[in-house]
């Protein structure tokens, strides 16, 4: 059975304890802004008086706040592209690519409204993508009149074979308010194609499968698959949570998700008490025996606006088929 959001829910601390604590957390990053100097100041103290052990502490409180300050202040908003070229063995002599690019995770909300959508919208049409797919999480907690703005920049994706788009757990309302009407309407306003256990054939050379969200229980993978019917052709599968491999024993040439930020803030190591997934598949590529996974950075964050070694990003895929 696809576990729900409970099951996960239930192994960890409350949602309301966990905005708490990534509140008192964003707070004491965002003080950074103001230890770094401070540290600065006691470092250039205690040099002037002659004490070494108060030089170092003041270096050490100096790159502290320094750090915090960039994972606060500059690296959420360091947008990059990510290329990946993928050359199927079915793949023709001469074949000619079709470039996909995938954003996901933009939650748009108190501190990314539509001037970031925007900047996201204007870094995938300068790939002059063949198709555009969104990978889910739109929205954070935010005042449901304020949606279609902050989403407006939508409709100025240019992709000739369309853009197609599934939910993620928050656009359900896991956790927080459900957002999934309201979506559906702007992404019709939108011209962005939402896909629900579907399967389409793009230009007559490549597959797109898309599946509905984990947590929400609506994912069914059998009926994603059987909707391609009998056609050989290579295959790309969207969703938005990577546990979703967990339940997937198709082969495609690519699956790719978004959901976990990356971490986004990467600690080596204590990932797995962090990310919100039960399987290791949380950040890059993997090789599996169903195929390539990507698992995409994102674009935005939820309560905490903080990140660190895990920059946001735009994916560029070109697909020889």
């Amino acid at each position: 059975m696809i576990e729900s959001y409970e099951h996960w829910r239930l192994r960890t601390i409350s949602y309301t304890s966990r905005v708490w604590v990534e509140r008192v957390f964003d707070a004491a990053v965002l003080s950074c802004v103001v230890v770094a100097p401070a540290g600065l100041l006691l470092t250039l103290y205690m040099a002037i008086t002659g004490s070494v052990l108060g030089v170092i502490a003041g270096v050490i409180i100096t790159a502290g706040g320094l750090l915090g300050t960039y994972a606060r202040l500059f690296e959420p908003f360091f947008l990059r592209v990510t290329r990946l070229v993928l050359r199927p063995a079915s793949a023709r002599a001469g074949a000619r690519p079709i470039r996909l690019a995938f954003f996901s995770d933009i939650h748009v909300g108190w501190l990314k409204q539509r001037k970031w959508t925007q900047k996201v919208v204007d870094l995938v049409n300068a790939q002059k993508p063949d198709v555009v797919l969104l990978g889910g999480d739109f929205i954070s907690n935010v005042d449901p009149t304020l949606v279609p703005d902050m989403l407006a920049p939508l409709s100025q994706i240019k992709a000739r074979l369309g853009v197609f788009a599934v939910f993620g757990n928050h656009d359900y309302g896991l956790p927080g308010l459900d957002f999934s009407a309201q979506l559906e309407e702007i992404f019709k306003d939108n011209n962005v194609r939402l896909l629900r256990n579907e399967c389409l054939t793009l230009d007559g050379r490549l597959q797109l499968i898309g599946i509905d969200e984990l947590w929400s229980q609506r994912a069914d993978v059998g009926g994603a698959f059987n909707a391609c019917g009998g056609r050989d052709l290579p295959r790309v599968v969207l969703g938005h949570n990577p546990d979703l491999m967990h339940h997937i024993k198709q082969s495609a040439e690519l699956f790719i998700f978004g959901h976990t930020h990356g971490g986004q803030i990467y600690l080596p190591g204590f990932m797995k008490y962090i990310v919100p997934v039960e399987g290791e598949y949380y950040r890059s590529q993997y090789k599996l025996p169903q195929g390539l996974v990507y698992v995409s950075n994102g674009c935005g964050e939820t309560t905490t606006p903080t990140r660190l070694g895990a920059r946001v990003e735009v994916v560029s895929i070109d697909i020889y088929c």
